[in-house]
């Protein structure tokens, strides 16, 4: 799996089909999409985080097991790049909100 370097930008997560704007804990990481120039996002700070492809982020200090979906930095949140099909998947660390 590749790995990717932070950016700046504004991440965004999908929540009851609305879009919000992800704590700031959350940055943009890994390769940015050819086609749309999205890019998925992970949380930063640790030193264990890792953005991986497959819209995947890694951390073993993570509540609930060290894999999650990656929100993403289109703001509408319809690119095909932002995961879809995960309802039961959480935001890192402190967030305990959940998103699609």
């Amino acid at each position: 799996m590749a790995t990717g370097q932070i950016s700046v930008s504004a991440c965004y997560y999908a929540l009851n089909n609305s879009v919000f704007q992800s704590p700031d804990f959350i940055v943009p990481c890994g390769i940015t999409s050819a086609t749309s120039g999205i890019v998925n996002c992970c949380t930063v700070g640790g030193a264990n985080s890792v953005c991986l492809s497959e819209s995947l982020c890694y951390d073993p200090n993570q509540l609930g097991g060290p894999y999650y979906l990656s929100p993403c930095t289109d703001p509408t949140y319809s690119a095909s790049e932002c995961p879809q099909y995960c309802s039961e998947c959480y935001l890192p660390r402190s967030s305990r909100t959940r998103f699609k």
